[in-house]
């Protein structure tokens, strides 16, 4: 009945948020944003409700869910390993720097919107905080790889590119 379609709407919801995350670590870009979080969360309660409907597992549903999202994204090339991250300034996580330092924003948007805001002060005020040219190459490098272990990851040429920006502020 309806409780029992709510109920597998529910659970489809968290399975679907935990298989999106795991699917962001391993073929995503490893920065799981909220965005992500409620779409996969949407797709994974969708999907459980029909599952409840047509009789169908709600885990098999919500995995499902959880992965749409990430198969649009393309799979990653498992041929080419995934580099550790990179440095980061001391004492600060990696989402910090991301937020506080770099200020890519979220998805490629974000990282070419900060990209054309980018100034020479910009850059200056991210070396004030511990932002070196090492790290931003080594940044740059780690994007250059996801890139090409999925080349439909638009975020992380985005992200190349602003390093390439800074990189050149930085001379």
């Amino acid at each position: 009945g309806p409780a029992a379609i709510l109920c597998a709407a529910g659970a489809g919801a968290v399975i679907g948020v935990g298989v999106g995350f795991v699917a962001d670590q391993i073929w995503g870009d490893g920065c799981y944003s909220l965005e992500e979080g409620l779409s996969d969360a949407a797709l994974g309660a969708a999907y459980g409700s029909l599952g409840a409907v047509y009789g169908v597992g709600v885990g098999a549903t919500g995995v499902a869910g959880g992965l749409t999202d990430d198969l649009a994204k393309g799979i990653a090339n498992l041929g080419i390993p995934k580099l550790p991250p990179p440095t980061i300034p001391t004492g600060m996580t990696q989402s910090q720097f991301g937020k506080d330092i770099v200020q890519w924003g979220q998805k490629a948007e974000g990282a070419l919107a900060r990209n054309s805001s980018l100034t020479s002060n910009a850059v200056q005020q991210m070396q004030s905080q511990g932002f070196t040219r090492d790290m931003a190459i080594q940044w740059r490098n780690f994007y250059t790889n996801e890139l090409s272990r999925n080349p439909n990851n638009m975020a992380a040429a985005a992200r190349v590119e602003l390093m390439n920006s800074i990189l050149k502020l930085m001379e």
